[in-house]
């Protein structure tokens, strides 16, 4: 259809150029004759029938143009007038030359490229020449009108041939074009359809990657939410780590204070265990002097029986310091696990220490209280060595009890020996638990610096995931944009298609 349409407008504008060298023809001969018929050569009669001959085809020529422009009669009208019109002026001319009044018109019909047309009107005006000739001839024609008309003959010959040449030769670089166009038609066509194959996959491949790029952009949100939740998480851990590092301090300078009581527990145990070896031997002084104190026996026995009274105190106090002993056994056993685990029991340990140190005050007052005690039987003693003399009569039962309290300081001293072994582990055990809390102390800090490092690197990653999202948004914005011309080439090779099919 296109190659039709293509002729229908070749045909109208070569219509239109042959109207064109018509009707300036028609206007030259009309010139002429107008001429001649002023000059007396031509009668007026003549003049209007050629006139008419001239003018009648141009304008119905001209009429069928105006009405079709593409319609094929306006050139057989024009050819079939004009050589009515040629017949006439040859055969009533009277000059020999009258015949190149075809030459225009042959070089003006090769504009249609038709070889059909160029031989008919060739043939057209050679038989018009040749019906021309021979009634020339048959009147009598002299060898200078032969000579003439031969020359006429070999002109109009050469004239329709040169004539039907071109119109063969353009016809022909017109039909051999026309295959290369439909060739190059084809291969455009060819080439068309793979570019709309090759756009077709990449439209779906800019798809995919557009989807993909949406989905790494909602993964680089995720990984920024996540790396911001990693960024609160570090400054958390971070302050976490400096709250631990001072419940460390705290629990060092705890340890320290409990280590310093547990030592100065043990000075006091060492005095304590002093006194009871003074008391054990004023015990045994006072077994020397038991054999002066016969006369002093009620006395002695009323003195005594205080001295029991403030015996059988100084035994309480002695188990209270016995049971102080336990629990700083046992305290000193939770400070030890405590201390295992200082990375979450932290304030446990300061509950035991403050224990450890409750315990010794404890023990200190019932250090205080032994040695009240032991002023007051000193003053007993001496109540009683003032009575000595009353004591004969009861030196054996005062011997008995002085042995009995003699027991008793052994083993006051036996268990003051046992704390201050006690002890010594104890203030052993806090050594410990102080290199431990060190070791914490320095894990702690390398921890810290560790969620530095941590936090520094989050907040990198996090900068790198906005990037990241940035990026892959402008990417998505550029696909796109990539997809939108795409589209415009698809649209275009659509009605370039769509043109090809018509």
């Amino acid at each position: 259809m296109k190659a039709r349409k293509e002729s229908f407008e070749e045909l109208e504008f070569m219509n239109g150029r042959m109207l064109i060298g018509y009707g300036m023809t028609v206007a030259v001969l009309f010139a002429a004759y107008l001429v001649e018929l002023l000059k007396g050569n031509r009668t007026p009669g003549y003049v209007a029938v050629f006139s008419a001959l001239l003018l009648a085809p141009f304008l119905l020529s001209l009429l069928m143009y105006r009405k079709d422009k593409r319609s094929l009669a306006v050139r057989t009208v024009a050819a079939a007038g004009y050589g009515i019109l040629y017949a006439f002026v040859l055969w009533t001319s009277v000059s020999v030359l009258s015949f190149v009044y075809i030459i225009p018109m042959l070089v003006i019909f090769s504009l249609y490229q038709d070889k059909k047309l160029a031989l008919g009107t060739g043939i057209l005006t050679l038989v018009i020449n040749v019906v021309f000739i021979v009634m020339n001839i048959m009147k009598g024609a002299t060898n200078e009108d032969i000579v003439n008309y031969e020359i006429e003959i070999a002109a109009v010959l050469m004239v329709a041939g040169y004539s039907y040449m071109v119109s063969r030769t353009l016809d022909r670089v017109s039909s051999q074009k026309i295959r290369m166009i439909e060739d190059e038609k084809e291969k455009a066509a060819r080439m068309l359809d793979r570019m709309v194959e090759a756009v077709s996959r990449l439209s779906a491949n800019i798809a995919d990657i557009t989807e993909e790029s949406k989905q790494i952009a909602e993964q680089g949100k995720s990984s920024k939410t996540a790396v911001r939740d990693i960024v609160a998480g570090t400054n958390e851990l971070a302050g976490t780590i400096q709250n631990q590092l001072r419940m460390t301090e705290n629990i060092n300078q705890l340890t320290l204070a409990a280590q310093q009581s547990a030592t100065a527990v043990q000075d006091k145990f060492i005095g304590t265990r002093k006194a009871a070896e003074e008391g054990n031997q004023d015990m045994e002084e006072l077994g020397k002097t038991s054999f002066l104190c016969k006369e002093a026996g009620h006395e002695v026995d009323d003195t005594m029986a205080g001295l029991m009274e403030k015996a059988a105190e100084a035994k309480e106090i002695l188990g209270l310091i016995e049971e102080v002993t336990d629990q700083t056994t046992l305290l000193a056993l939770n400070a030890s696990i405590e201390a295992a685990h200082a990375g979450e029991a932290g304030k446990g340990f300061a509950v035991v220490a403050d224990e450890i140190k409750k315990l010794a005050e404890q023990t200190a007052e019932a250090t205080g209280s032994i040695s009240k005690i032991f002023l007051e039987l000193q003053k007993q003693t001496d109540k009683a060595g003032d009575s000595v003399d009353g004591l004969i009569q009861t030196n054996e039962k005062q011997t008995g009890l002085i042995e009995k309290a003699k027991e008793t300081f052994d083993r006051i001293r036996g268990d003051i020996d046992e704390v201050s072994q006690n002890m010594e582990i104890q203030r052993s055990d806090m050594e410990r638990i102080v290199g431990s809390n060190g070791e914490i102390g320095r894990s702690v800090e390398s921890l810290s610096a560790f969620s530095e490092e941590l936090l520094a690197n989050a907040e990198n990653t996090e900068n790198m995931s906005d990037k990241t999202v940035t990026g892959t948004v402008n990417i998505s914005g550029l696909l796109a944009g990539v997809a939108e011309e795409i589209g415009r080439l698809q649209e275009i090779i659509d009605n370039s298609g769509v043109s090809q099919q018509a």
